[in-house]
């Protein structure tokens, strides 16, 4: 099979300018980690139930010598479709919290009203810092979520 790179050589830098433009870092496929520049978001999908509280751990862990920002307001948004348990999970209310420099937790709540297979989205403002600057990044999370009855 043929990759796009091959055919296309440009075609990275041309998405990866278009994801730069739009303030919005593209959804990774739907998987357990998204990596990102200088972070990783680890997708840590508790048990679920319908028509009971299922949480959902985003995890933040810093690379390439960056750290967690202790200042910054760490937020979550979820998507629509999903019976969010508010509309934004963050640090003012207690949503996130560091786990030394290198890694921080921030936990979702929703409800599912239907047992089986289903997807979540939604955008989480973050930020890691080196000894010389400070990067902010809007990224959007996709998860999947198996839901006994």
């Amino acid at each position: 099979m043929r990759s796009w790179n091959r055919i296309f050589p440009a075609a990275g830098a041309v998405f990866a300018v278009a994801n730069a433009f739009s303030g919005v870092a593209a959804a990774a496929p739907t998987g357990t980690r998204i990596d990102g520049t200088n972070f990783a978001i680890e997708i840590l999908p508790g048990a679920c139930k319908v028509n009971t509280e299922c949480k959902v751990t985003l995890r933040l862990v810093a690379g390439n010598n960056f750290h967690v920002n202790e200042k910054f307001p760490y937020r979550f948004t979820g998507g629509e479709g999903v019976a969010w348990a508010k509309p934004l999970f963050s640090r003012e209310s207690g949503d996130f919290h560091e786990e030394g420099q290198g890694a921080g937790v921030l936990v979702v709540a929703f409800t599912p009203a239907k047992a089986g297979r289903m997807s979540a989205t939604g955008i989480f403002k973050l930020s890691v810092c080196s000894s010389s600057n400070c990067q902010v990044e809007k990224q959007e999370v996709k998860f999947d979520v198996d839901v006994a009855r």
